[in-house]
């Protein structure tokens, strides 16, 4: 198991130290002012804690569960975040796992499929999806649940509260390249049912307040 000094020196190395850290070098307001789409690519995960049956098991009370190196395509810059709440840790873990299961993302499409054809009456889905999506890599997009969700009423007031010891992330597991059609807007001239078929995540995971 990695050593709290272990972490320490992972939390100083260049790659961390180099990078703005949202939430200390830079807001999630701010941010989003200059990437209105909210989304980051999450480049590289390094986590700190482990999963132990349904517990996590932090290394250090003191360290983070785990830190992101995510990109941001407007404008092009690369940041550091910090996974501060075990949900959050927890679903990164799941979507990076489920990025390597290629039988779980053929399960998924195999959904889209059938939901694609209860709401159009068509079988080609397949080659829908094709078109649009001409690799079957997959990549992690993350974005502030507090500046993407609404906020309103008991959730608000809660979130207020406890502040940073909630659940911050909504988590994506998409087709390698989503952010940039997201930043452009280009989904091949598709909309309607087509659009929404083929541009929505296979996974997302986010924070129930």
């Amino acid at each position: 198991m990695t050593q709290p000094a272990d972490l320490e020196r992972d939390m100083n190395s260049p790659e961390h130290s180099q990078l703005p850290v949202i939430g200390k070098d830079i807001s999630w307001d701010e941010l989003n002012r200059q990437n209105p789409e909210g989304f980051l690519r999450a480049t590289h995960f390094t986590p700190f804690a482990s999963i132990e049956g349904d517990k996590v098991r932090a290394t250090s009370p003191v360290m983070p569960y785990g830190s992101l190196t995510v990109e941001c395509l407007m404008p092009q810059s690369l940041f550091t975040l910090l996974v501060e709440h075990k949900i959050d840790f927890l679903h990164l873990c799941f979507a990076y796992d489920w990025c390597k299961d290629s039988g779980a993302q053929k399960a998924e499409l195999q959904n889209r499929a059938e939901r694609f054809k209860f709401l159009s009456g068509r079988d080609d889905f397949s080659k829908l999806y094709s078109r649009v999506w001409k690799t079957q890599k997959m990549e992690v997009l993350v974005a502030s649940a507090r500046l993407l969700e609404p906020q309103r009423g008991l959730r608000k007031w809660i979130r207020r509260l406890s502040g940073a010891t909630l659940p911050s992330l909504i988590v994506w597991v998409c087709p390698e390249g989503q952010l940039e059609r997201i930043v452009s807007n280009d989904w091949g001239g598709l909309d309607g049912v087509e659009w929404y078929a083929v541009s929505e995540p296979l996974i997302e995971l986010k924070p129930e307040i």
